[in-house]
This record gives C-alpha cells, sequence and structure tokens, in this order.
C-alpha cells in the first residue's frame, strides 16, 4: 500500500513523540506507562484534520515504537497498535458524528472533545492495552487497575495537550508575510508593543510553573505552607487567563503545552521528593496528571468561551454595520425607549441623528430636541400622538414634516411599536418618494389637461400653461420649424411683466442653428445667461428675450425635429432642479404623442371635411343631372307632343280635303285650283316641319350653305309682306313698313334672309291674339344694315328672351295655349349668324317684344 505524505509525517511524529515521552516523561522506572503521551493527541489530530485515510501513518508509527521497545514481541507490539489505532479512528468517527469544529471556538466544541476525544477514546486503549499487558505477563492481576488508569490518563493528557494545539495552529493556514511588510509592521509602535506583551506573558508562564513546582512548602510552618501551596497552586490560571484573553486559542494552547511541558519536567524531576509526600507513586504521578489536566481543559473553556463571545460581538458589530447600512439605504432611523424602573433612556440609531439634521452622537437623544426639529404646524400633533402611546401602550402611525438646522424641509413617516414597558419607533424618510408621487401627480394632471383636446392649437396652449404653472416660470413658449427651416411662436404662456414673444418670426433660416444645440441631449438647461456657454446666436437670443435662465427641450415628430418648448426666467438667473428637468422631459415625451395625434387628427378631420365636400358637391351634380335628365324627358314628351301636334294639324286639313273629293260619285273627281293649292300648301308646311328637325341635327355638323347676291333689303321687304298678306288679314294685324326705299344694298343669301323675316313675322301673329300691330323699321348703322321688327304682343320674360334662339325651342314650356316646335327663332339666329350678323330680342311681359338683326352692306363685305 502506498503511504502518503501525510502519513510519512504521522509515523515519524508518532515515533519520535512516543520515544520522547517514554524515556523522558516517565515518573521513575516503577511507573508502567507514560504520565504524557504525546502519541494519542497527535493521532486523533491527524485523523481530524487529513480525514480518515491518515490511520495508515498512525499504525505504522504505533507498530515501529512498539517494536522498538525491548522484550516486546510481533503479537505484543500488533495488539498495541491495534489499540493505539482504534483509540483514534473510534474517536475522530465519534467526534464527527457529533459535528464538532476543530477551531474549538466553541464551547460546546470542548465539551464535545473533552468527552468523547479524551475520555471516551482513551478508555479503548487503555482496555486494550491493559489485557495485553496481562496476557504477555507484564502486568499482574493487582496491577490491572492501576494499569488502566495510567493508560487512560496518559493518553487523555496527551490528547487534551497536543490535540488542541495541533487543530488550533492548522486548521487555519498562518499567514505568510514577506519580509518588507514585518519590517513595515516592526516599525508600528502598536506591533512592537504586541511582540513585548508575548514576551512578558511567555516569561510569567515559565517563571510562575517553575515557581509552582519548585517551591517548597514544607520549610514554612503548617497553616501558612497550607495557604502558601494552594495560592501557588492557583497562580498559573492568571497567566492561562491572560493567554485566553489577549492571545486567542492559539495562544491558549501554546501556553497550556508550555505548562504541562514545564509541570512534568519537574515532576521527574521531584519524583523523589512526590513520592515521599504522597506515599505511593500511582498518587504521585495521578496528582501531576490531574493537574494538568484541569488546567488545560480550564483553559481550554476558557478560550472558547471568550472566542464565542468575541464571535457574538463580531456577528454583532457586523449585523449593526448590516442594519446601519440598511437603514442608511433606505433612510429608515430608530429610536428605543426603555424603562428601568424609575429611570429611562433614550437612544436614536446613527441614520435618526442625519434624519434629523444632526452628526451622530453630537446631541443627547430627548423627546424635547426632537420635537424641535418638529415642524411647528405639526409639533403639537406629534407631542400629543408621543404621549398617547406612552400612557395607553398602544402601537401607532404617523406622518410629519421636519425643519433641519440647515433650514431644509423633510417628510418623515413613523411606525411606533410598544413591547412591554418599552417603546421602539421607525422612522423613514418619505421625502423623496414623496416628490416623486407628487411629480407623477402634477405629470398627470398636465397630461389629461393636454389630452382633452386633439386640437394642435389647443394642445399647445394647453402645454405651455401648465408648464409655466408647475415650474412658475416667468415665459414658456412653443416655437415651430416649416419646411424652409423658419421658426414661428404659435404658443405662449408669459406673465405680464415680460415682454411676449407670440407670433415672432425668425428673420432667416435657424434650423440648423438650432438642431446642432441638441445634438449631446434634447435638453438644454442654462441655470444663468452670463456665465453659460453660448455662441452669437443664443448670445443674441437671450438678448432679444431678456432670458436669465432657460431649458429648452427638443420636439421631435416622425424622427425630425417639430420644434422646441422653451421655459424662460426673466427676473433672474435659477438654479433648475433636477426633478424639474426629468418631470419636462417625460412631459415632452407625452407632448410628442399628443401633438402627432392632433395631427393627426387634424388630417383626418381635413381628409372627413374633403370627403364630406366631394360626397356634397357629387350630390349636387347627381341633383343638377338627374334635375337636367327629368327637363330633358319633359323635354322629350313636350316635343313628341309638338311633333304630333305640327304634324296632325296639315295632315287633318289634307284628310278633310280628300274624305270631300271620295264622297263624290264617279271614277274620274275634278279638283278645283284652290283644292290643290291648300293640299300643296298642307304638304309643304310638312316637309318644311321636317326639314326643320332635320336641319336641327344637321347644322351643327356641317356650316348653313349660302347663295350671296346682291339684294335690295326694301324690295325683299315688300315681297314678303306680299306673301304673308292673307296670314296677316286672317288674324287682322295691323303692319306698318317703315323701311325706305333708298336703303344700300347687301351681299346675302335673298331665300334665306327671306326666311328670317318670314319667321320673325308669323312668330309674333303666333303668339299673340288676333289685331296685333306689327312695325318693320330698317337704318343703316355704319357698315351694317339694322331691321327692327316691333309687335304690341303680350310679351316675354327674360327668361324666355335667353331661350328663343335655342334648339329646339318648345312653346308649351312657357305657354300652354301654344303648342309645337319654336324651330323658326333658331334657324333665324343660324342665318343671321352665318351672314356674319346679330339677332337679338327685348321684350317685357305685356309691353310687346322687339326682334332686330344686324347684316352686313355690300360696300362693307366687298372690302
Amino acid at each position: 500500500m502506498a503511504i502518503s505524505c501525510a502519513g510519512d509525517r504521522d509515523v515519524v511524529a508518532y515515533w519520535v513523540s512516543a520515544r520522547f515521552s517514554f524515556f523522558l516523561v516517565r515518573l521513575g522506572t516503577d511507573a508502567k506507562a507514560s504520565a504524557l503521551y504525546p502519541p494519542a493527541g497527535i493521532c486523533l489530530a491527524a485523523l481530524l484534520l487529513y480525514g480518515r485515510r491518515a490511520w495508515v501513518g498512525v499504525a505504522l508509527g504505533a507498530l515501529l515504537f512498539a517494536r522498538s521497545l525491548s522484550n516486546v514481541s510481533w503479537l505484543v507490539a500488533l495488539v498495541a497498535t491495534l489499540g493505539s489505532t482504534l483509540e483514534a479512528v473510534v474517536g475522530e468517527f465519534l467526534l464527527r458524528k457529533a459535528e464538532f469544529r476543530p477551531d474549538l471556538s466553541r464551547t460546546q466544541d470542548v465539551f464535545k472533545f473533552v468527552a468523547i476525544g479524551a475520555a471516551l477514546a482513551p478508555s479503548i486503549n487503555a482496555t486494550i492495552s491493559t489485557l495485553n499487558g496481562y496476557t504477555a505477563g507484564m502486568v499482574s492481576r493487582a496491577d490491572l487497575t492501576n494499569q488502566w488508569w495510567m493508560v487512560w490518563l496518559g493518553d487523555s493528557v496527551g490528547i487534551l495537550v497536543i490535540t488542541p494545539l495541533l487543530l488550533a495552529w492548522f486548521t487555519r493556514p498562518i499567514p505568510r508575510q514577506p519580509l518588507q511588510t514585518l519590517v513595515r509592521e516592526w516599525r508600528d509602535r502598536s506591533f512592537r508593543r504586541r511582540l513585548g506583551e508575548i514576551f512578558l506573558w511567555l516569561s510569567l508562564l515559565i517563571l510562575c510553573a517553575v515557581v509552582v513546582l519548585r517551591s517548597q512548602p514544607s520549610q514554612l510552618d503548617q497553616d501558612a505552607s497550607g495557604i502558601a501551596r494552594h495560592l501557588l497552586h492557583y497562580l498559573p490560571f492568571l497567566v492561562l487567563g491572560w493567554a485566553a484573553l489577549r492571545l486567542g486559542q492559539r495562544g491558549t494552547v501554546l501556553s497550556s503545552l508550555i505548562f504541562s511541558t514545564i509541570a512534568l519536567l519537574g515532576g521527574v524531576q521531584n519524583s523523589d521528593q512526590l513520592v515521599r509526600i504522597v506515599g505511593d507513586p500511582g498518587q504521585a504521578i495521578f496528582r501531576v496528571q490531574a493537574f494538568v489536566g484541569v488546567t488545560t481543559v480550564m483553559a481550554l473553556m476558557l478560550a472558547a468561551a471568550i472566542a464565542e463571545r468575541q464571535q457574538a460581538e463580531d456577528l454583532l458589530r457586523r449585523q449593526q454595520s448590516s442594519l446601519a447600512n440598511a437603514q442608511r439605504i433606505a433612510q429608515i432611523g430608530s429610536w428605543d425607549y426603555l424603562e428601568a424602573g424609575a429611570e429611562a433612556t433614550l437612544s436614536w440609531s446613527d441614520e435618526l441623528y442625519r434624519i434629523l439634521g444632526f452628526e451622530p452622537r453630537s446631541v443627547i437623544p430627548s423627546q424635547e430636541r426632537f420635537l424641535q426639529v418638529v415642524h411647528k404646524a405639526d409639533r403639537d400633533r406629534v407631542r400629543q400622538i408621543l404621549d398617547q402611546a406612552r400612557s395607553r401602550r398602544e402601537p401607532c402611525s404617523l406622518r410629519y414634516r421636519l425643519v433641519l438646522p440647515d433650514g431644509s424641509e423633510r417628510t418623515v413617516s413613523e411606525q411606533i411599536e410598544v413591547n412591554g414597558i418599552n417603546m421602539t419607533g421607525m422612522i423613514q424618510d418619505i421625502t423623496e418618494q414623496q416628490r416623486l408621487a407628487e411629480r407623477d401627480r402634477l405629470l398627470n394632471e398636465v397630461m389629461v389637461q393636454i389630452r382633452q383636446s386633439l386640437n394642435l392649437e389647443e394642445i399647445l396652449n394647453t402645454t405651455v400653461a401648465e408648464v409655466r404653472r408647475f415650474v412658475a416660470a416667468d415665459r414658456v413658449f412653443f416655437s415651430q420649424f416649416n419646411d424652409q427651416g423658419f421658426t414661428r411662436v404659435v404658443a405662449e404662456s408669459v406673465d405680464a411683466n415680460w415682454r411676449s414673444t407670440l407670433g415672432t418670426e425668425s428673420p432667416r433660416s435657424i434650423f440648423e442653428d438650432v438642431q446642432a444645440l441638441f445634438t449631446r441631449s434634447r435638453v438644454r438647461v442654462n441655470h444663468d445667461s452670463a456665465t453659460a456657454e453660448k455662441n452669437s446666436f443664443i448670445q443674441e437670443y437671450y438678448q432679444i428675450s431678456q432670458i436669465q435662465a432657460s431649458i429648452a427641450i427638443q420636439i421631435m415628430l416622425d424622427g425630425r425635429m417639430f420644434g422646441v418648448l422653451s421655459i424662460n426666467q426673466c427676473s433672474a438667473p435659477r438654479h433648475w432642479q433636477p426633478a424639474e428637468i426629468e418631470l419636462l422631459e417625460k412631459l415632452a415625451t407625452q407632448v410628442e404623442i399628443a401633438i402627432q395625434q392632433g395631427i393627426l387628427y387634424q388630417q383626418v378631420h381635413t381628409l372627413a371635411r374633403n370627403l364630406e365636400s366631394q360626397v356634397a358637391e357629387r350630390t349636387l351634380q347627381l341633383q343638377q343631372n338627374m334635375a337636367q335628365l327629368q327637363m330633358t324627358n319633359e323635354a322629350k314628351d313636350t316635343l313628341l307632343h309638338a311633333v304630333t301636334h305640327d304634324l296632325r294639324t296639315p295632315i287633318l286639313g289634307m284628310l278633310m280635303v280628300l274624305r270631300r273629293l271620295q264622297t263624290k260619285s264617279g271614277d274620274a273627281i275634278e279638283l278645283s285650283r284652290t283644292v290643290l293649292d291648300r293640299i300643296v300648301e298642307s304638304g309643304e308646311h310638312q316637309l318644311i316641319l321636317i326639314k326643320s328637325l332635320l336641319e336641327d341635327h344637321s347644322l351643327e355638323a356641317q356650316e348653313l350653305a349660302l347663295h350671296y347676291q346682291t339684294i335690295q333689303f326694301s324690295e325683299l321687304v315688300r315681297s314678303t309682306l306680299q306673301d304673308l298678306a292673307p296670314c296677316l288679314a286672317e288674324n287682322h294685324v295691323k303692319l306698318d313698313n317703315l323701311v325706305p326705299a333708298n336703303l344700300s344694298l347687301l351681299w346675302a343669301d335673298p331665300i334665306q334672309i327671306r326666311q328670317v323675316l318670314e319667321h320673325l313675322i308669323t312668330n309674333a301673329v303666333k303668339h299673340n291674339p288676333p289685331g296685333l300691330e306689327i312695325t318693320i323699321a330698317a337704318e343703316v348703322k355704319g357698315e351694317m344694315l339694322e331691321c327692327t321688327i316691333v309687335d304690341s304682343g303680350v310679351g316675354m320674360s327674360a327668361e324666355q328672351c335667353a331661350q328663343v334662339f335655342t334648339k329646339p325651342y318648345l312653346r308649351g314650356f312657357h305657354n300652354p295655349h301654344l303648342t309645337g316646335l319654336g324651330l323658326g327663332l333658331f334657324l333665324c339666329h343660324q342665318i343671321v349668324t352665318a351672314h356674319q350678323g346679330q339677332i337679338g330680342v327685348e321684350s317685357f311681359v305685356n309691353l310687346g317684344a322687339k326682334f332686330w338683326f344686324t347684316l352686313p352692306l355690300q360696300s362693307a363685305t366687298c372690302d
């Protein structure tokens, strides 16, 4: 089996310490066991430090030591090895099961170590070793008990002295410091003082041990020797207590080792005297071992108790530090009110001192001192609540304000708990929470006001008004950029003492200049215009607007700068608070959203208005189309009725003549000239109507064909009137021809001009009752001949005058007694216009009508 390095050390340590204890620390030649057996302590410490694998080294060391003794066989050596190994293994196993800590920093660990390691485990080796010696003939039956006790005490004292020493010095690593660090520490006075204390302690320890062991109490009288002996026996406890108090666990176990070694060496040197005093070598050994064991146990217990106290103190300090840090972070201070009989004490935490505006421990805690810091308006209420809580022993909570010595105001919340006759209060600074809550409340109020409207102008006006109310500034305005980069102040809220900038426009494009100001941040803060960093553009702006301090916030829309929200202080410089800047920045984000919604609403509203306008326009157009369609349908009905009427009348006349001829007998019927003329006239009239309808559709497609020749207008009028004479006579028309005979000649189509005269005259006759008076006149005006036909009939309205020359003019529209188509006046308009003349009518209802037309003279046409 391979032996580890730790096992090698265990073998060497076991053999060396065993030889030393066996040959040097035996109390006389008659003793059968060592009074101090270090290998037992080394074995147990090795297993506790390195684990159970170290048992191999323990066993080999015990075997080598047993074989090194004279007259010890292999069998006896193996049994002795078994006892030593089982002692260490069982002790380590039981200690680990009992959750033993090797650093011995707790009193319970010392109790476990003494009970299991120093009492129970040595009994195993004592039993095996005693039986082994009895079997080998080395121990008699009469000495079994004494031998068992000697082995047990030797192992027990060895474990008590050696094991704590190894555990204390090897459980935690010893810090290795370089030479420079040691030199630097040596220069420190406290370090030299510490070394001096250790040297003095070590000297006193050795001196006490030597004095106690070398004292000769028999030289004094009996009473004095008894007193001196007892005092000398307790003298080492003072030095051990010093080590426990000042040097800790390592110093205590080291002092115990030194004291035990000196004591045992002194016992060896004075063995004859001890035997003479006690009378029995076993009793002498027992007394030395008991003294060493009791001293070591007391030293370990004292060191553990002090270590526990130090740990408790360290834990308390850490908890107090953690509590102080927690109170500092949470801004929570505490006070404790304790009553002890007639006396009562009040204590404050360090954080409470700071909350009240004092340095920690700078003032004596008292209720009156505390109430002096409470706001005057809240002081009586707080005093009353505190007195009620103290008298009624009831918990309570309250909130109030503090006025600190520097004049600042804070808001705190206090919770008071009652525990019997004692009271504890927790005071938390909630100024920041209240400020945040107030900021959120104001932000919500402002946003509610801003979002009450979707109108962009109202949003901007509400924004500047609410921002100015919140920050109490002299002027707040919003400037908006147009597409060319010019800015205009579109909304403003300003104090009456300062000049308004509403409607102000920049004299030039400043978009690039303003955008450059917000390259690093969307908020530009100016606490004092006199000391602020500014260029010529900003300096001119500050002077014109009378600005002493300002905040400018960039307002973005769709990734482009839409405008700037400016907050101005004109009266004096102003240090803007971080809370104000933060709130304005958050408000700007909400304003951007509101502006975007307002613009979207504006766009939707404009789109809806345009859509409504288009719908109304289309509706009106549809109504007009429907009205025009209805008029067209009515005109169609009237046209059909007129065509039917105009065609039916001549056809009926012609049928009457033909039927009359049909009633005559014979195959051959004689037809008079008059009848024939009437039939021909009726057919021609029908032909004229049909021709008129055809011309109505063909006149626009092709120009009117004219056959120009020289015309004497007076002669043309005379012949036309002669042809119309029967019709005029039939209607009792009185006609005055005032056309002079010497008029200039015309260059025109006589047939067409004759048709114009016939239509105008017959139109007047048809539309007026019998007895009409008609006057025809003509005169030369410049290069034109103007002919007028005036009647004394019923006249026409202005609407009729505007429609008489349109195609076709339905007579039934304005006079239900007249039917048929009025195509004559339309043809007159076409004929006169084709001759480069003009035609018109002037008439009023019941005042007759005046038709006129103009024709160019022959001379003008030839030119």
